[in-house]
């Protein structure tokens, strides 16, 4: 990590249990000594930090490219170790960047839903997120988060909580070059079952 992404994710860290009380969850399930996809529902902007404080490492997060238009935000969005990737479409340039740092034993984080779901409507999955996922072959390390959005509204009487859940990591198998469609189907499936069923905990 450098500086500027050690900071931000301190300062996340510290903010949450300030305000908060945290819950961290099936840790045992994290990879070791390689590099993994990391999947996440998306409730807040402290979502990245407050996983990569918990995982302890860096997560090179793909973030959506309309943050990198300004010089400052695509500094700061570099620093934080993030990959610019267009939304609504298979960003090939992103894949590719992604799987070099997969290879080279990294930990990729992506929001298969392409950003901040604010009003739980659940969007469908990004068919870029399958794509990754089908064509990265490394281990899928799903991750349920809840409560992040209390973050905005720090002051309440009521202590409220947060919680960040590491479930059991899976796999996918590589397509045949005929069957790729469905194949990315089922990716997308697969990963929102991960996250969103309660065998995901188990």
């Amino acid at each position: 990590m450098n500086t500027l992404y050690k900071i931000a994710v301190l300062l996340c860290w510290m903010y949450a249990r300030l305000v908060v009380s945290v819950t961290i969850t099936g840790k045992e399930n994290i990879p070791r000594n390689e590099g993994f996809l990391l999947i996440a529902n998306h409730l807040s902007y402290f979502d990245p930090f407050l996983i990569a404080y918990s995982i302890n490492k860096t997560v090179h997060f793909l973030a959506m490219e309309e943050l990198f238009r300004s010089k400052l935000s695509s500094f700061i969005m570099r620093q934080w170790h993030t990959i610019p990737v267009k939304r609504d479409s298979a960003d090939r340039t992103a894949i590719r960047e992604s799987i070099k740092l997969l290879a080279s034993g990294k930990i990729v984080g992506i929001f298969p839903q392409g950003g901040i779901d604010k009003d739980n409507t659940e969007s469908e999955f990004q068919t870029g997120a399958a794509m990754l996922a089908i064509k990265s072959g490394k281990q899928i390390l799903p991750v349920c988060l809840a409560g992040t959005r209390h973050l905005y509204k720090p002051f309440s009487l009521k202590r409220r909580s947060l919680s960040i859940s590491f479930r059991v990591p899976f796999t996918l198998e590589k397509p045949s070059d005929s069957d790729k469609k469905n194949a990315r189907l089922n990716a997308i499936h697969l990963m929102h079952e991960k996250l969103h069923s309660d065998e995901g905990n188990k």
